[in-house]
């Protein structure tokens, strides 16, 4: 095992490593990687998946399942294998990108699925990553402590949640509750920054987007 190395194609198209076993097993309990990142061992001399990798396999299972009870989430990797830029075609913020823009945007998320009645996150856990709802309805709601909960609004398809983390990275600011089955489209702040470096125009045109949808949120909050 010491001697093996491992390369890592990561979500935003880029190969890191070498690296070792060992800082494998720590970007895993990180969850840097998934059961669906390729892998390239040097003993091997081939790219697998990161759950068809020796010594790695369990430990993803793990993390996998630990990370499904936490927040009702299951992550299916890459983004691009399973979204195509005509879904996106229904979010209003991002009107007048075209079909490479969206696609390069894809390719620096993973998808997530959740069922009815599980938390996309919780009211103060650290905020370090946004959603595009493209399937499914949630709440975002103001938990009390007799039980009792105050919905701030629905979020729908088509419509961004935990933009406001892009910005701040504090905490979040309330329960988001799935009231139906729900697929979503995940970018957190490692790979906006690697958008940033590598795609600049397009990094500056989404989060002006961002801003002005979240803008846009408050000023309809206050009017209510």
């Amino acid at each position: 095992d010491q001697q093996r190395t491992f390369k890592v194609w990561a979500s935003d198209q880029q190969i890191y490593g070498p690296i070792s076993l060992q800082t494998l097993k720590i970007w895993a309990q990180e969850r840097r990687i998934d059961c669906q990142t390729w892998i390239f061992s040097s003993d091997t001399q081939k790219w697998l998946h990161a759950n068809k990798v020796e010594g790695l396999s369990e430990l993803l299972s793990r993390e996998s399942a630990a990370g499904a009870e936490d927040t009702g989430m299951i992550s299916h990797g890459h983004a691009s294998e399973f979204v195509k830029a005509d879904d996106l075609r229904s979010f209003d913020a991002l009107v007048g990108m075209g079909k490479n823009d969206l696609e390069t945007l894809i390719s620096c998320c993973e998808v997530v699925t959740m069922c009815r009645g599980n938390h996309l996150c919780h009211k103060s856990d650290p905020a370090d990553c946004m959603f595009f709802i493209i399937q499914g309805q949630l709440n975002a709601v103001i938990p009390s402590a007799v039980g009792e909960e105050e919905v701030l609004g629905q979020i729908c398809e088509g419509q961004f949640v935990g933009e406001m983390s892009i910005f701040s990275q504090g905490e979040r600011s309330a329960d988001v509750v799935a009231i139906t089955d729900a697929t979503l489209l995940k970018i957190d702040i490692t790979h906006l920054n690697a958008m940033i470096d590598k795609h600049a125009n397009l990094a500056a045109r989404f989060l002006l987007s961002v801003g002005r949808n979240l803008t846009q949120r408050i000023i309809q909050m206050n009017d209510d």
